[in-house]
C-alpha cells in the first residue's frame, strides 16, 4: 500500500477521521471527466484523495486531487491540490483541458475572521521536438476572493528542441481572506494547452503543493497572524519535499 502523500500525508498523522471522496472534479476540453462531491463539507480532521484519468497512449490526462482539513495547536490548515498530474498530447492538433476543483471545509470553533491563502504550482514540461507549445494558468478563489493568477508561458513561446523545463509558480504574498460563517470554500480552475507539432509533449505536476489556507483559531495580535500562516505553508512545503524520497511499501 502506498504511503499517504502531499497535503494528505501532512495531515494524516493527526487526523481522527478520513474521507475517501469529497472534492468535485470536472475536466472539459480535449478530455472529459466529471466526479461529483459525495461527501459535502469536509469535517475537521478529515482528509482524502480521488484519482482521475481519460484517454490513452500519447493522448491522455490523469491526476490525483488531494484535500485535507486539520487543526494543529490552535491553527487550522485547509488544503486542496492537483498533483500527480500528467497531460500528454501528440500529433499536430492543439489540445486544451480545463480542470475545475471545488472543496468546502468546516471551520473549527472560534476564529480570527481572517484566513491567509496561497497557491503554488510545481512541475515540468517535457518537450520532444522544436516548435512545440505548452502553457498553463491556474485561477484560485478562496471564499470568493481571487488569488493572483498563476501561469507559465503566457506568450506561447515555442520550444527550441527536446528539453525538460521546470515549472515553479506561486500566487505571491499570502492573501488575506475574510471568513464569514462556519464553511470555507476553495475553488480552483487549471487550464493547460499543448501542441506537439507532430511529436509528443507533456505537462507533469508530480508534487505540486496547490492551495493552502491557514486560519488562526486563538486570539493573537494582528501582526502575528501572517507569521502563523506562513508557518503553515512552510510545513506543507517541507512535507512535499519529502515526497520525492517516499517509496511504495
Amino acid at each position: 500500500m502506498r504511503k499517504a502523500l502531499g497535503i494528505v500525508g501532512a495531515v494524516a498523522a493527526a487526523a481522527m477521521a478520513s474521507s475517501s471522496f469529497a472534492a468535485s472534479v470536472n475536466i472539459t476540453g480535449s478530455h472529459a471527466v466529471s466526479q461529483a462531491d459525495t461527501i459535502g463539507v469536509l469535517a475537521n480532521g478529515a482528509w482524502g484523495f480521488t484519482n482521475f484519468s481519460s484517454g490513452s497512449g500519447n493522448n491522455r490526462v490523469s491526476g490525483r486531487v488531494e484535500y485535507a482539513n486539520a487543526v494543529f495547536n490552535g491553527v487550522q490548515r485547509m488544503g486542496l491540490t492537483l498533483t500527480q498530474f500528467n497531460f500528454v498530447g501528440d500529433g499536430a492538433t492543439t489540445r486544451t483541458v480545463t480542470v475545475n476543483l471545488v472543496q468546502d471545509f468546516a471551520i473549527a470553533g472560534q476564529n480570527t475572521g481572517t484566513a491567509f491563502a496561497s497557491q503554488v504550482v510545481q512541475g515540468r514540461v517535457n518537450f520532444g521536438a522544436a516548435g512545440q507549445l505548452a502553457q498553463g494558468t491556474s485561477l484560485s478563489t478562496h471564499e470568493g476572493v481571487n488569488l493572483p493568477l498563476v501561469g507559465f508561458n503566457p506568450n506561447g513561446v515555442l520550444s527550441s528542441g527536446p528539453i525538460s523545463t521546470g515549472i515553479s509558480r506561486t500566487s505571491g504574498n499570502l492573501q488575506g481572506v475574510t471568513v464569514i460563517g462556519n464553511v470555507y470554500r476553495i475553488a480552483v480552475q487549471y487550464t493547460f494547452t499543448l501542441n506537439a507539432a507532430g511529436n509528443v509533449v507533456s505537462i507533469d505536476l508530480p508534487q505540486s503543493l496547490g492551495d493552502v489556507a491557514t486560519l488562526v483559531l486563538v486570539p493573537l495580535p494582528p501582526a502575528a497572524w501572517a507569521g502563523m500562516a506562513g508557518l503553515g505553508l512552510v510545513a506543507f512545503a517541507r512535507h512535499r519535499r519529502k515526497k520525492a524520497t517516499q517509496a511504495a511499501e
